[in-house]
């Protein structure tokens, strides 16, 4: 997979530049790439929202995967992130990675979408920022799907703890706090060690208030179990080191949705589209979606701009 990674080989497609017209990041541009299905007629659209510290490099080789099975997929940086605007690592509320979602969806894939349902397939730190938006995306979503997705997050530095970084947020907002590289907490799939700290996008390091952010939404969502009426598919890494397992179960038990899918993979950590198997995985996406999806969009009326 190392050369599919961006910042190791530059083997993306050239982003298209959003901004957003007002609300928290008004003004920031947004990178943004589109990988369209061949023949320009795909059964669905799927949007991925990346995790902390990654960008859109991390996960081309999920959207090339998904192409291939004829779905259009569509990466973008959260703000803060990879190519886009914003002070690297230093997220000051979660409206800011929320408004970029809301911004990649509606002014990236809505306009090519038709009426072919959209899937919005958010991982980690990216998942929590899924359920953050949802209240104003939620109605032109035909369905979710979650890996290891940050609530009641477990990660947390022996010496970054809460009053720390809320001090530090008020008297030295600029500071960062190094964050050790421990791929191996991050992935079993040891040929990928490496590229966590080759590849110059990726960050090693984050601001109080990001951490403070996180820790603040990370809470939040955990109480959000209303998915206005999406189908969801929850990937668990049985052997997270990042998320709290128990936790994820625990709401997902309480999650209201029409159909929900629970797959959880024994022995794997929390990036499972970078594991081994990660092909498998993106194999588990695409029969959810045929089954839980498509099958109900075809009785369903045409997904609903979102709500401006």
């Amino acid at each position: 997979m190392t050369e599919l990674k961006a910042g190791l080989a530059e083997s993306l497609p050239p982003p298209e530049w959003l901004s957003a017209r007002g609300g928290p990041a008004a003004g920031m541009r947004l990178a943004f790439r589109a990988y369209p299905a061949a023949g320009g007629r795909p059964r669905a659209h799927v949007l991925i929202s990346h995790g902390f510290s990654e960008h859109a490099g991390w996960w081309q080789h999920v959207a090339l995967a998904l192409q291939a099975r004829g779905l259009s997929v569509y990466l973008f940086d959260h703000y803060h992130h990879g190519a886009s605007a914003g002070r690297t690592a230093d997220v000051p509320h979660f409206d800011v990675l929320g408004a970029g979602l809301r911004l990649a969806l509606e002014e990236g894939v809505l306009p090519r979408a038709g009426q072919a349902p959209v899937i919005l397939l958010g991982h980690s730190n990216g998942g929590l920022a899924a359920l953050w938006a949802l209240p104003e995306i939620a109605a032109s979503l035909r369905g979710l799907v979650l890996c290891s997705p940050l609530i009641q997050m477990r990660w947390i530095p022996k010496w970054l703890g809460f009053w720390p970084a809320w001090i530090m947020s008020r008297t030295h907002p600029g500071v960062y706090w190094p964050i050790p590289r421990r791929p191996p907490h991050l992935t079993s799939a040891a040929q990928v060690w490496a590229d966590y700290g080759r590849d110059r996008l990726r960050f090693h390091k984050v601001s109080p208030r990001f951490f403070l952010a996180m820790r603040a939404a990370s809470n939040a969502m955990a109480e959000r179990t209303d998915l206005r009426g999406l189908p969801l598919l929850l990937l668990c890494a049985d052997a997270d080191r990042i998320v709290d397992v128990t936790a994820m179960l625990r709401w997902y038990g309480r999650a209201a949705s029409p159909a929900k899918t629970l797959l959880r993979h024994p022995g794997k950590q929390h990036e499972l589209f970078n594991e081994t198997d990660w092909e498998q995985v993106v194999g588990e996406v695409v029969s959810w979606l045929e089954s839980a999806v498509l099958t109900r969009s075809e009785r369903a009326d045409p997904p609903r701009s979102a709500a401006r």
